[in-house]
């Protein structure tokens, strides 16, 4: 009787602890779970080398921030990305990779470098003298580093190369250089440099200081002489034959001297003022002055593109440009410049690496000319009236895609 007394008492007990308990563990799973999954964008390297991805991807963190409140950073372990992605990793070049955790996906845009390795090409010799007088902040060398060049132009896409004492080697065709000084031992990048010079420019087999271009100024332009001919505009439904001997006249707008025909030599040089913004080539009987009475045919509309120093001009494929894709995607989340400024297109891959001037008309809207096969650029936003030039810039966005004739972010184009 008094064991049957003692279980009518506990029982009800235990069951309010196990109840209690239940509860309480409840709440706590509750507390515990994850509300949202972000990344520390600071904590992503601009750029990582490759036999470095295994430690490096350790240094991005992810911020997980609980439905209680807490926050925590946790880093990026090689079991949170697909096999898939880290093949991506082992080559150089741009990725966008997706990191997961607990069932939340976060993406992030991860780029590979390779050691920088010799060229091949032109030997081109640097004094010390040059490089002191053009470096951006220090004063002079510092007793131990290690000199690297970065190079682009024509059709060198820009790329780090060691140098060797008073000399390195250039890929032909280049024709633009800055050199970067690097900590001893330090693989070369932009973030980790010591210091860098201005642009320099490759003449004549050696570095020396590209000249001013000043306004108004009459500068040679190039055009592929070769393809003009693909680019005839057809004419009441009809393409003109063009006979076995003709002159060719560009017909220049844009600049101080706008609206006049200048001769084209056989290797595709013209001369015009720097300030024009589009030209077409016209085709003339051999020996007769450039007239539109006279002439054989004509060509479709070119555009002016600026590869930094050498200025030139191509025929290529319409792209629609929104602006008010710029200011949500500038580099750095900096502000829209409060002064007047000057906007490029910076076009890669295709048949040229370029800048390409244009402005938006009054619905916010561009059409930017852009080289044939190019995939994607960036904008640059220059102060007005300046030429492209990165060291300059007031701000340039996050890379763009070329997507069915417009130009759109490249995270949304994923």
């Amino acid at each position: 009787m008094k064991i049957k007394k003692f279980f009518k008492s506990i029982v009800p007990f235990v069951l309010l602890v196990f109840v209690t308990l239940f509860f309480v563990s409840c709440n706590d799973s509750n507390a515990k779970e994850i509300d949202t999954v972000g990344v520390v964008a600071s904590s992503i390297p601009t750029e990582i080398l490759n036999s470095d991805v295994d430690t490096k991807l350790g240094d991005i963190q992810i911020k997980v921030t609980r439905k209680d409140g807490t926050v925590e950073k946790i880093s990026v372990t090689k079991d949170m990305i697909s096999q898939a992605d880290l093949n991506k990793l082992k080559s150089a070049g741009s990725y966008l990779i997706t990191i997961n955790y607990e069932g939340f996906t976060v993406k992030i845009n991860v780029t590979i470098t390779e050691p920088a390795k010799e060229a091949e090409g032109d030997e081109i010799t640097f004094t010390t003298d040059i490089i002191v007088a053009n470096l951006k902040t220090l004063e002079a060398l510092p007793a131990e580093y290690d000199l690297y060049v970065y190079l682009w132009g024509t059709s060198v896409e820009g790329a780090f190369y060691p140098t060797s004492g008073d000399k390195f080697t250039a890929p032909e065709g280049c024709d633009n250089v800055i050199f970067l000084i690097m900590p001893k031992g330090a693989q070369p990048n932009w973030d980790n440099k010591l210091d860098q010079t201005a642009d320099l420019k490759i003449i004549d087999g050696s570095v020396g200081v590209p000249a001013p271009i000043e306004p108004g100024a009459l500068i040679d332009f190039t055009v592929d002489f070769a393809k003009l001919e693909e680019n005839i505009k057809a004419e009441g439904g009809v393409t003109p034959t063009l006979p076995a001997e003709y002159d060719v006249y560009a017909w220049v707008w844009g600049g101080q001297e706008k609206d006049v025909f200048k001769a084209v030599d056989e290797t595709g040089k013209f001369t015009a003022d720097e300030g024009t913004t589009g030209c077409l080539f016209v085709f003339m009987p051999t020996g007769t002055a450039p007239g539109w009475d006279d002439k054989i045919a004509q060509t479709e509309n070119y555009t002016i593109a600026w590869d930094l120093f050498n200025p030139h001009v191509f025929y290529g494929s319409d792209v629609t440009i929104l602006e008010a894709d710029i200011a949500g995607n500038l580099q750095g989340g900096v502000e829209m410049p409060t002064d007047e400024y000057d906007i490029y297109f910076y076009v890669w891959d295709g048949e040229a690496n370029c800048f390409i001037p244009f402005s938006f008309n009054a619905d916010g809207e561009a059409k930017v000319n852009t080289p044939t096969g190019s995939a994607g650029g960036l904008l640059l936003l220059m102060p007005k009236g300046e030429k492209p030039d990165w060291n300059k810039k007031l701000a340039q966005t996050n890379n763009f895609k070329i997507v069915e004739g417009a130009l759109v972010p490249e995270t949304a184009a994923e």
